[in-house]
């Protein structure tokens, strides 16, 4: 029961982490404005906040897998595939592709 209880919570609280609302009638989505505090031809606020933070997670991951393919190479280069390292490094890079993967279906790219 208490399992449950907590994903009810974790959901509920992603619900309420939204910013932007989908406006069936424009077919895209808003944000309120009173989320968005504008002073002096700048914009702050929560909204740009998450926005800056999904921007750093992007950069991070498109980073790390580029890290992650060069120590393949420098391992493969070195006739070291089997190796326990280059196996994690293998797995590290399918699942990074897999996040870009899913974020290519919602139109984010490089």
């Amino acid at each position: 029961m208490r399992v449950y209880l907590t994903r009810i919570f974790f959901v509920k609280r992603m619900v309420e982490m939204r910013l932007t609302k989908w406006m069936e009638e424009k077919q895209q989505y808003i944000v309120d404005l009173s989320e968005v505090p504008c002073e002096e031809d700048t914009i702050d606020g929560e909204v740009i906040a998450k926005l800056a933070a999904f921007e750093d997670f992007f950069d991070e991951l498109m980073q790390r897998q580029e890290a992650t393919l060069k120590e393949m190479e420098r391992l493969r280069a070195a006739g070291k595939v089997k190796t326990t390292t280059f196996r994690q490094l293998v797995a590290i890079k399918l699942t990074n592709e897999q996040v870009l993967d899913l974020l290519r279906t919602f139109g984010i790219e490089e």
